[in-house]
């Protein structure tokens, strides 16, 4: 195995920190680097449900924050899913001024 529980535990504490890890795209000055953990009481969100993903082989991890839930501002349901791992892909949004990274997706409905 190629990594620890310590080492886990260390990324989660990143996480919840908003501190971004090693593994998270670099970027260019300017970027806007977003480091979001999951929060189940946010006051614009009314949070119906939320579950925790957990994957894992011999070297790669994974855990998976999902929270549904309806946005009282925007009127729609979302989910939300927060990824933190040792082999995430964080997405880069490209932009021609900045690029925006993150640790979260959002799916409206």
């Amino acid at each position: 195995m190629k990594y620890t529980e310590q080492k886990i535990l260390e990324e989660i504490d990143l996480a919840f920190k908003g501190i971004t890890n090693s593994r998270y795209p670099k970027g260019k000055e300017g970027d806007i680097k977003y480091a979001f953990f999951l929060d189940l009481e946010h006051g614009y969100c009314e949070t119906a449900n939320s579950r925790i993903h957990l994957y894992a082989d011999e070297e790669n991890w994974a855990i998976v924050l999902e929270k549904s839930g309806f946005q009282n501002r925007g009127c729609s349901a979302e989910i939300e899913l927060n990824y933190i791992g040792n082999c995430i892909e964080y997405p880069v949004d490209k932009h021609s001024e900045r690029n925006y990274i993150t640790r979260l997706l959002t799916s409206k409905k």
